[in-house]
């Protein structure tokens, strides 16, 4: 079941407690973007109002590493426009937060594909894996991470794991088709009399897959 299925089928009621933050930490854009009812935007920790939410994302987020090994700089966090804080997000808020990165991934692989096509392809070619949309829940205070794994969660403590960016996962070079994001951003708010749904997924996984299988190609190893 993907990420997806997974938001459709939730079912139950909000947890009492916790906390949630919904990230890409391998897409690294220093701009705010926002597509539909979601906001795209470099994080800062230390400007996290709540001190439990900072004190935990100071620990956690440092555990994304770059391939040589050092901490990922600039993590970028996705707000959904009905979301106060870090509370959990609601089934049809996770399905929005997915389908606008799946549309922020679709504009800006565009985009950069030009961008490398003009530079007779010495860029690296883009790669839907730089968008990868994690959703993170924790508690006050707590040194260990769950990580899901197909249908397994494992434990860890904070300070024993790293998760370390593909191989694949390269910068997206140039900005990001702001025509094409506008008028997706008014399809998924439901403003044009068309269901947007079939034809923005199959859209965006099929322009992922297709650079996906073009980069894993060139570089099939990734680091532990």
């Amino acid at each position: 079941m993907n990420q997806h299925d997974a938001a459709l089928n939730a079912e139950g009621p909000e947890p009492a407690a916790g906390f949630e933050i919904a990230f890409l930490p391998w897409l690294g854009i220093n701009r705010e973007t926002t597509v539909g009812t979601v906001t795209f935007s470099p994080l800062q920790v230390q400007a996290v109002q709540d001190p439990v939410v900072r004190e935990y994302l100071d620990r956690y987020l440092p555990r994304y590493r770059e391939v040589d090994g050092g901490s990922v700089e600039l993590v970028v966090v996705a707000r959904h426009e009905g979301v106060t804080g870090f509370r959990y997000h609601k089934a049809n808020e996770q399905v929005d937060l997915i389908r606008a990165t799946s549309v922020l991934a679709l504009a800006m692989i565009a985009k950069a594909q030009i961008l490398r096509t003009l530079h007779n392809n010495h860029l690296p070619a883009p790669s839907a894996d730089s968008f990868q949309l994690i959703f993170q829940r924790f508690t006050a205070r707590s040194d260990y991470v769950g990580v899901t794994a197909g249908r397994w969660t494992h434990t860890w403590p904070l300070d024993q794991v790293n998760f370390t960016r593909p191989w694949t996962a390269v910068a997206v070079h140039g900005d990001d088709d702001s025509h094409l994001l506008e008028a997706m951003g008014n399809l998924l708010r439901g403003r044009c009399e068309v269901r947007p749904e079939l034809a923005i997924e199959y859209g965006a996984a099929w322009s992922g897959s297709a650079w996906h299988t073009l980069t894993v190609r060139s570089s099939p190893m990734r680091r532990n």
